[in-house]
């Protein structure tokens, strides 16, 4: 058991993983940009891995570059909107930009340029992991790119940048997956851990 941390050379990777054990669970982290982890995209191997550790919970983490340098991580996506996964998925960053890509969506240069480390006021309809906080939150952005909405995705947006529109957050209507543009983890998202908890 425990939470299956795909891990995608990011500096903040750690941070997601000290939240999610200081919350009381176990993390196992997958080295997605790995020579061993390129056996995974076999899907009977994934299958497998998954058969062997029972995770609990998948959270698909962020990293530098785009969801086409992550091909695990967007395997992995694929499989959970395809409803094979069976648990609940949280996709931060690039995680987010992956799932969101498997969905249809495309992602692209935010039109306002990229944002390091800025927190910033997110509006949300109470739904998704944000349902016992107060509109706007303030959570912590560090993306260059942003998703936008193609043809009838399944994913449904449920928290936007107040101030730009922006999509922050995304949740699907029928299968636990939530995905988060903002870093939760991040010492500049108020109620950051609130969504951690709410998710874990």
């Amino acid at each position: 058991g425990g939470v299956l941390f795909i891990e995608n050379l990011d500096s903040f990777s750690y941070n997601i993983v000290n939240a999610v054990t200081g919350l009381g669970h176990d993390a196992i982290i997958m080295e997605a940009r790995s020579s061993t982890a390129s056996a995974y995209l076999d899907p009977v191997n994934l299958h497998n891995l998954l058969e062997a550790l029972q995770p609990s919970h998948l959270i698909l983490g962020p990293g530098p570059g785009t969801p086409m340098d992550a091909d695990i991580t967007v395997a992995l996506a694929h499989h959970a909107l395809a409803g094979q996964l069976g648990m609940p998925v949280l996709g931060i960053c690039l995680g987010h930009q992956a799932l969101a890509l498997a969905d249809g969506y495309s992602v692209v240069p935010s039109p306002l340029g990229p944002v390091h480390g800025s927190p910033v006021p997110v509006e949300h309809e109470k739904g998704s992991l944000f349902s016992n906080l107060e509109s706007p939150v303030m959570l912590t952005r560090y993306n260059s790119l942003i998703i936008q909405e193609n043809a009838d995705p399944a994913l449904d947006v449920c928290a936007r940048e107040m101030n730009t529109g922006l999509p922050m957050g995304l949740v699907h209507p029928t299968l636990p997956i939530h995905i988060l543009q903002v870093h939760p983890e991040s010492v500049g998202s108020e109620y950051g851990m609130v969504l951690m908890q709410q998710f874990l």
